[in-house]
């Protein structure tokens, strides 16, 4: 399903600007866990049973090239809001 979905946003967006970041699998652990009770919504959205299966897809996960600008980020130590 994974690469299915990747080949499909190849084709639709091709040529698009591109957002990749990741940090540390602990942290990001660590932010979803945190997530799950903070706001109503993420109760529903995010599934802790799920979380293991996620964080192990997370891992692997790189950026799609689409042939647009990359702009690469590790958000280990946090990252802008306001900028």
């Amino acid at each position: 399903m994974r690469r299915a979905c990747r080949a499909r946003a190849r084709t639709v967006l091709a040529g698009s600007s591109e957002v990749f970041c990741w940090c540390q699998r602990a942290i990001a652990e660590t932010r979803k866990r945190a997530k799950s009770g903070r706001h109503a919504i993420h109760g529903v959205v995010i599934n802790l049973a799920l979380l293991d299966d996620a964080l192990a897809t997370a891992v692997t996960a790189a950026p799609s090239r689409l042939g647009g600008a990359l702009f690469e980020g590790d958000t280990t130590d946090g990252f802008m809001t306001d900028a």
